[in-house]
């Protein structure tokens, strides 16, 4: 059951992403939902994986105390800075939720690879850093900034070249 919810949730999370650059119909504001609605449903899985396998998480505690202090951090460095929550969607940032999931499905279904989820964590903390340098670098808000040399060629082009 956990396995098929997993993939179910990984999958819809993936698709709706697809199907609305499809048809057109991939807002600005749609993308910030989707973002808002990635954290609920992340907390969701750390619920899911307190439930299931809290051994796992109590052996890897600091690094998911890090990761979970950096999403704070950043989401409230947005909060001040732009007024909303940033919807960078970068590459690293879909990479960490592809590894999340597998690792996710592993410990779920069969109470294992945990070191995959080491990796998940790490990663984590890697795109929030990136999205933290992403939001301190750009001037205005802006969704759908991939890499850190996006961030730097959106950043000119905000704030004009130097004099």
């Amino acid at each position: 059951m956990a396995r098929r919810d997993c993939v179910r949730g990984t999958a819809s999370d993936i698709y709706d992403g697809v199907l609305a650059r499809r048809y057109n119909v991939d807002t600005p504001s749609i993308r910030l939902a989707d973002s808002m609605v990635d954290t609920v449903f992340y907390l969701g899985v750390l619920w899911a994986l307190w439930r299931r396998a809290p051994g796992v998480l109590l052996r890897y505690w600091p690094l998911l105390a890090l990761l979970l202090v950096l999403e704070v951090v950043r989401h409230l460095y947005d909060l001040l800075k732009f007024g909303k929550a940033a919807s960078y969607h970068s590459y690293l940032a879909k990479l960490w939720g592809f590894v999340m999931a597998l690792s996710v499905m592993g410990v779920l279904a069969w109470g294992r690879l945990g070191g995959l989820l080491v990796a998940s964590m790490i990663l984590g903390v890697c795109s929030n850093l990136e999205g933290l340098a992403f939001s301190i670098l750009l001037p205005a808000w802006h969704n759908d900034v991939k890499t850190l040399r996006h961030a730097l060629i959106l950043r000119r082009q905000m704030i004009g070249p130097p004099a």
